[in-house]
């Protein structure tokens, strides 16, 4: 039977139980996540908390299933400290970093110094990009184009959630930079495709189509999530959208190997749960 694991699970503000999240998942055949911390206090959301309690707690709430809940943590570039605690949470096991530029540019000098630091400890950052449902204007910072700036930052793996909805042509267009560069022994940088909706169902077989068609080498790096959270792990959503993606990609002839990449495999390589390696296939003159 083919292991599911949900790349994109939220830490629900009030609290919740470990225990309780993995029942509900199993009663959606998922295996297990990467579970994102409290807020930070710059996003103006409900159950922030300081990057030294948001680090403990997730720690702990991963700590009892550590081959099935792996914590990662969210960040600011503006918070106090911020280089100290990138790199205390990669000594004490955190398995990546999750940050949403929802009032500043990804490529501004202290969001780039962040991620300087993060691409020393070799751990992943996943970003929220794309339309963000929040109560400001807030969806300039979240444009894909803007990740561009990424390949000035060696030995960085980022992932790009919601494939940027609604700009994910875009998002597939700085993909294919990226991908252009992967060969290049110098360069080592390294983008994902956070599939999470974002998509509504009816942009979904248009997203999954396109990524699948394109000639470019994707089965490695699109990430199969949910945007759950930990109160209150919603089943029958995960369900659905295991059969919508799961069905879009039969229809277009993708093999099971590399669904099970969709599902599970490339989530572990994205925060290192596996030792599994991945050398691009070169891409042609004329782009593909």
């Amino acid at each position: 039977m083919m292991q599911i694991f949900d790349m994109h699970i939220h830490t629900f503000p009030n609290g919740a139980d470990c225990h309780d999240l993995i029942r509900r998942m199993e009663e959606a055949d998922v295996s297990g996540g990467t579970v994102f911390s409290g807020f930070t206090p710059f996003q103006g959301r409900p159950g922030w908390l300081p990057i030294q309690d948001r680090l403990d707690q997730i720690l702990e709430f991963c700590a009892p299933y550590p081959d099935r809940l792996f914590p990662v943590l969210f960040v600011d570039p503006h918070e106090d400290g911020i280089i100290d605690m990138i790199n205390e949470a990669a000594e004490r096991g955190i398995r990546g970093f999750k940050c949403t530029c929802s009032y500043y540019f990804v490529y501004e000098d202290a969001s780039m110094k962040m991620l300087e630091a993060i691409a020393k400890t070799g751990k992943p950052i996943s970003y929220h990009t794309g339309i963000l449902w929040d109560s400001k204007v807030s969806g300039q910072y979240g444009r894909p184009l803007n990740w561009e700036h990424l390949i000035e930052i060696p030995g960085l793996r980022f992932s790009l959630a919601h494939c940027s909805w609604p700009w994910y042509d875009e998002c597939i267009g700085v993909y294919s930079k990226f991908l252009s560069l992967a060969n290049d022994p110098n360069f080592s940088t390294e983008m994902f495709l956070d599939m999470t909706p974002g998509t509504p169902p009816s942009f979904r077989r248009d997203l999954i189509t396109k990524l699948v068609k394109s000639g470019f080498d994707v089965f490695h790096n699109m990430m199969w999530g949910t945007d759950c959270n930990t109160g209150k792990y919603a089943s029958a959503w995960a369900k659905k959208w295991i059969d919508i993606d799961g069905g879009i990609l039969r229809d277009n002839g993708v093999s099971e190997e590399d669904i099970s990449r969709y599902f599970c495999g490339n989530m572990q390589r994205f925060f290192h749960i596996s030792d599994e390696e991945y050398r691009y296939k070169p891409v042609k003159s004329d782009g593909t």
